[in-house]
């Protein structure tokens, strides 16, 4: 399968301005192919499950409960994508680890709210001591 596409896909997430239309060349290209969703390899990834629980903690202003995280890696593209459940509502997400940006579509009970991220590990420096 040619994933060339990938490369714009990143570009559109990068500097897109309607989200819906980034959510919708994804799943064009990708979400819908049978053939790209069974390639990579299933996994989990702990970082990309605390954006989720941040971005969570915001969209439901309170604790939110990550369940059943289902995530897809392509280690050669450094590219993850797959479903989650935040506090019980069905999420989609896909996330470039080199841009440390995603995008998630948290399906509401009349729409679907779709929510850019950007990530990124603090450098140890930037942690405080517990002092």
């Amino acid at each position: 399968m040619d994933l060339s596409k990938l490369k714009e896909l990143e570009e559109r997430l990068h500097n897109g301005k309607q989200f819906s239309e980034i959510w919708d060349f994804f799943f064009t290209h990708f979400g819908e192919n049978e053939e790209f969703m069974g390639l990579g390899e299933p996994g989990s990834n702990e970082f990309l499950e605390a954006v989720l629980e941040e971005v969570g903690k915001q969209l439901f202003n309170g604790p939110v409960t990550l369940t059943r995280p289902r995530f897809i890696r392509l280690a050669e593209h450094k590219f993850i994508h797959g479903t989650v459940f935040l506090n019980g509502r069905l999420t989609s997400a896909f996330y470039f680890e080199t841009l440390h940006k995603g995008m998630l579509a948290v399906l509401w009970t009349n729409e679907t709210k779709l929510i850019r991220f950007t990530g990124r590990h603090l450098y140890d420096a930037l942690n405080r001591s517990s002092n």
